[in-house]
């Protein structure tokens, strides 16, 4: 079985050589590096992430949850359940007050941290690779005297999401309002770049 490293630079291999943008630009709208940050760190709303950034803030609209499995963006046709499940827009929605909560997964690979709102399909959070995910993806070397060379014009423009959950919900209070919080039992990455290029799974075990 091929390792994720093997995995990844495969698919790097396949189409991480153009940007795929003719104004060499990578931030659309004329935003800068950090545009406009809202919620989550390294989140620009409506916009496409810089894949140096490492931080990739996200809002999911009419994603496909159960008590099972949460399905968000557009997943590849490698991936276990390929096509479209709602949206995913750069850049966190903020404030997640009200949202459920989730406790934050980690894997050799970097954090995926979430909330949700069950019944609208609403997901907000961020992905936080390691530099060495980034190195391999990038070729941008974060020691001393660093430079970016031309990956570093890559932006993350969309994500996808195929997660298993578990969600603990509870009655409470005044009225029985629902509340609950949630674990990431597994789940897999996707990012779609400015070029074109879908790079993933990104797992987090």
């Amino acid at each position: 079985m091929k390792t994720i490293n093997n995995i990844l630079l495969a698919l790097l291999a396949v189409g991480l050589t153009a940007c795929g943008n003719n104004n060499n630009n990578p931030y659309p709208n004329g935003q800068g590096y950090y545009g406009n940050q809202t919620g989550y760190y390294g989140a620009t709303q409506g916009g496409c992430v810089p894949l140096t950034s490492g931080a990739f803030g996200f809002t999911a609209t009419n994603a496909q949850m159960n008590s099972a499995i949460i399905l968000a963006g557009t997943l590849p046709a490698n991936s276990t359940s390929p096509g479209a499940h709602g949206t995913v827009a750069m850049g966190s929605a903020g404030a997640t007050q009200g949202l459920i909560q989730y406790q934050p997964k980690q894997s050799q690979y970097g954090t995926l941290q979430i909330a949700i709102a069950p019944q609208g399909g609403v997901m907000t959070g961020v992905v936080q690779l390691q530099p060495q995910v980034l190195y391999s993806l990038t070729g941008y070397n974060y020691g001393y005297g660093a430079y970016p060379n031309q990956q570093s014009q890559l932006c993350v423009q969309s994500m996808s999401f195929d997660i298993v959950h578990t969600l603990q919900m509870s009655q409470a209070g005044y009225g029985g309002y629902t509340q609950g919080y949630g674990y990431i039992n597994q789940a897999l990455v996707y990012l779609t770049l400015n070029n074109g290029q879908t790079i993933g799974p990104i797992p987090f075990y």
